[in-house]
């Protein structure tokens, strides 16, 4: 299960880039709280495991915020929700 996990790290980061970009472009407005993009976009309609939302988690969104400064601040709030989400899951983070 390990070796697959690490196969599919750089898929889940292309993936989750992309995802951010929508979120940046407002294409979660209907959602009034992050947690609740995490729980239904993420997990529940791309079923991503608890290791791969860690992936998400522990990835940099510096290269993304030199490519797109008009997002920084959505991608902060967005990462910051992100990491309050796993740890209130009770998922240990990589730092």
């Amino acid at each position: 299960m390990e070796n697959i996990h690490k196969r599919m790290d750089g898929q889940i980061r292309i993936w989750f880039k992309d995802f951010l970009l929508r979120y940046c472009n407002n294409e979660f407005d209907d959602y009034n709280d992050i947690g609740d993009i995490i729980t239904e976009q993420m997990i529940q309609e791309f079923n991503l495991s608890i290791k791969e939302l860690l992936v998400c988690n522990e990835m940099s969104i510096k290269q993304l915020v030199s490519e797109k400064p008009e997002f920084k601040d959505s991608l902060n709030k967005f990462k910051t929700a992100l990491k309050v989400y796993s740890e209130r899951q009770g998922y240990s983070l990589v730092e």
